[in-house]
């Protein structure tokens, strides 16, 4: 499959891709429901729900810290690990590798298109990322 950007509805994938070829996938973004192109017509194959997609959200969110003190941290610092096996810059303490994450997550869900890949077969370079329109999830992808 090779995923192309997405359209705003499954009418547009004629207009928007007029010569498709074999194996080229889209997502409507009205629907959230991706297609096809089979050789001969762009088939339904599936949709990302954005119900888990917010769950997950929300629970990420309410282990960052939100409404925890200092204190209670510390005092389940035992059942979190080992604080110099974290991979993280700042090793001074818990709350300190936590807001690090926290910050490169932050600018990580800022970016459009925060990942990269290699066509092995072209070495061509891709970016690609996540987004939720009309309450479902696209993912977008391009060459750069």
């Amino acid at each position: 499959m090779t995923f192309k950007t997405p359209v705003p509805t499954y009418s547009d994938n004629a207009t928007t891709y007029p010569t498709p070829e074999l194996g080229w996938t889209v997502q409507t973004e009205n629907d959230g429901k991706f297609y096809r192109w089979d050789g001969e017509s762009w088939k339904y194959i599936q949709y990302l729900n954005t119900t888990q997609i917010s769950q997950l959200s929300s629970d990420i969110s309410s282990l960052a810290g939100v409404g925890r003190t200092t204190e209670t941290i510390k005092n389940n610092a035992d059942n979190i690990g080992d604080l110099e096996a974290l991979e993280t810059d700042d090793k001074s303490n818990i709350v300190a590798a936590v807001n690090e994450v926290k910050t490169e997550t932050d600018a990580h869900l800022a970016e459009r298109m925060p990942h990269q890949l290699t066509d092995t077969d072209t070495s061509k370079n891709y970016k690609y990322g996540l987004k939720i329109v009309n309450n479902y999830l696209a993912f977008m992808i391009e060459e750069v």
